[in-house]
């Protein structure tokens, strides 16, 4: 004989039930998400290794995508939510933070200078960039040009 308690009032039984789908099931829709990819270039030649930032203008969001040797990038919210929020976004281009390979351990000299990015663009307030990311279709392309 075990001692587990069941009740045997079905009302009980739906009481219970609906107390734990409340509880455990019951949690705000996930956001809607877009997949955001583009190129990143300046003067028409592409910016290897820059990192795009998105800064959402309505909730407290920033998200990074870091480009590759060809310029191209592609913003990934976590590892299995790929794009950005729906919703309006400022946009910087800044160089990457961590220069591997530059120097002995402790003996970084810093990074190199980018002349490929030019000052006003690595501020998401001075760059004159915006997103807009909307329901409607499945990938986005947004490509960076600096002038």
């Amino acid at each position: 004989m075990t001692n587990a308690i069941r009740p045997s009032n079905p009302v009980a039984r739906l009481a219970i039930g609906l107390l734990l789908g409340t509880a455990f099931g019951c949690g705000e829709a996930p956001e809607p998400y877009r997949a955001i990819q583009g190129r990143v270039t300046y003067q028409g030649k592409p910016v290897p290794h820059a990192v795009v930032v998105f800064e959402s203008t309505a909730q407290e969001l920033t998200i990074a995508a870091d480009a590759d040797e060809q310029g191209i990038y592609k913003a990934i919210r976590s590892v299995n939510v790929p794009g950005l929020p729906i919703g309006s976004y400022r946009v910087a281009v800044t160089p990457p933070l961590f220069y591997p390979g530059l120097g002995p351990v402790g003996k970084n000299p810093g990074p190199p200078t980018r002349e490929d990015i030019p000052a006003s663009y690595r501020e998401s307030a001075t760059s004159g960039l915006t997103i807009d990311v909307n329901k409607e279709g499945s990938d986005a392309s947004f490509d960076i040009e600096m002038k």
